[in-house]
């Protein structure tokens, strides 16, 4: 799903400063889930 997005928006005419607005939330969003996961990952271990 990941690669394909970009494509889609792409091809249908996003503006730039839009899809990096949009990009950096998502990646935000990502990272902040990650951090969780790792975290809550860790805790369960040790």
């Amino acid at each position: 799903m990941r690669p394909i997005v970009p494509f889609l928006l792409g091809i249908s005419d996003v503006k730039p400063v839009r899809f990096y607005i949009a990009d950096i939330i998502a990646c935000s969003l990502w990272g902040a889930a990650l951090a969780l996961l790792v975290s809550g990952v860790g805790s369960v271990i040790g």
